[in-house]
């Protein structure tokens, strides 16, 4: 990520998981609120505490539109408006939320890719619903009711939310998922960069019954009133017009309509 500014007084300065950011260690009040005035609305700040923020940039009262914030601590619900006023995108480490490790946040972060990948997020049982923040610091509001446990497996325990292998796998308890799963079911940009990369290597229509086939976990034993072998002829394209009725089942099955059967 270019423009990466490090936001962070005392210890914070030398924090080195970070240094792979090259950032720019801000140290006084003028320091911050020239870079804040100054930079490319693509920078990313990083500090450990909301207080020295507030106090710096609450006083101009101006908004940069594009400034994304990672406060590496906690901010109560006052900071966090305070902090919204200012930064257009804000993530705070906040008690219910779980982070990966400073080491592996780091290198996302750093990552060509980091809008790919996981580096946090939270879950409320009660709501059915998850939160993940992606390696830009944008939310992706996920339902629990997509992670279903397979027969005889664990089943996912939203009380137990953890983002690991440098945001490759999100982690329910003993319930695991891949994050570009995730990405490809929800994140409409996601989809259309794995989408033109899937094409090159397959753009036929049984490759795309394949991906999403694949995407949803099922076998191709798992389609009832068409066989495994007839499955695995379409996704070769020994079939090149399945029949319409062969159509709406696999539609059904997958959960999608007729017409996006190929568009995977």
């Amino acid at each position: 990520m270019r423009d990466a500014v490090f936001m962070l007084h005392e210890k914070a300065c030398s924090h080195l998981p970070f240094s792979v950011l090259h950032p720019k260690c801000l140290k006084t009040a003028k320091a911050i609120e020239e870079a804040f005035l100054d930079q490319p609305a693509s920078s990313l700040w990083i500090a450990q505490q909301a207080d020295p923020l507030l106090r710096a940039l609450l006083p101009l009262a101006t908004r940069r539109r594009g400034l994304r914030l990672l406060v590496l601590g906690s901010a109560n619900t006052a900071k966090r408006e305070a902090l919204h006023r200012l930064f257009s995108t804000v993530v705070t480490k906040d008690v219910d939320a779980r982070f990966l490790p400073d080491d592996e946040l780091a290198e996302v972060l750093a990552s060509k890719s980091a809008a790919d990948l996981f580096i946090g997020g939270a879950a409320d049982a009660g709501a059915g619903a998850l939160v993940l923040y992606k390696g830009d610091l944008l939310p992706l509001v996920v339902p629990l009711s997509m992670f279903k446990a397979r027969p005889g497996g664990p089943a996912p325990d939203a009380g137990r939310l953890e983002v690991v292998d440098f945001g490759q796998t999100v982690r329910l308890g003993e319930f695991e998922a891949a994050s570009d799963a995730i990405f490809y079911e929800l994140d409409a940009d996601y989809r259309r960069r794995a989408k033109a990369r899937q094409r090159e290597q397959d753009p036929s229509f049984g490759g795309s019954l394949k991906r999403l086939r694949l995407q949803k976990g099922l076998g191709r034993a798992d389609f009832g009133g068409i066989s495994a072998k007839e499955v695995a002829r379409i996704e070769r394209g020994q079939i090149k017009r399945p029949h319409p009725a062969t159509l709406k089942k696999l539609a059904a099955k997958l959960g999608v309509a007729v017409e996006a059967l190929g568009s995977f």
